[in-house]
């Protein structure tokens, strides 16, 4: 039987919403999905639980102010 197989299926499609949704953040706010990703979390892995965290500063729209050069424009 594949009893087995439906977490492992559950997992995956978490992780595909995951995936998904991070892409469609970064094409709404026109964001370069890999330097975001990866200044992001070299970011929070920089912080430590005494640091004080604007974690408000890490969502798309507001990192891309601070990263004008990772604007990237999408085909429609």
């Amino acid at each position: 039987r594949l009893t087995g197989a439906w977490p492992a299926a559950l997992r995956a499609g978490r992780t595909a919403a995951v995936l998904f949704s991070f892409t469609a953040s970064c094409k709404a706010n026109a964001v370069e999905p890999w330097a975001y990703l990866r200044d992001v979390v070299l970011r929070l892995a920089a912080m430590t639980p005494s640091s004080p965290a604007n974690l408000d500063e890490l969502l798309p729209d507001a990192w891309l102010r601070d990263h004008p050069e990772a604007r990237r424009e999408y085909a429609s």
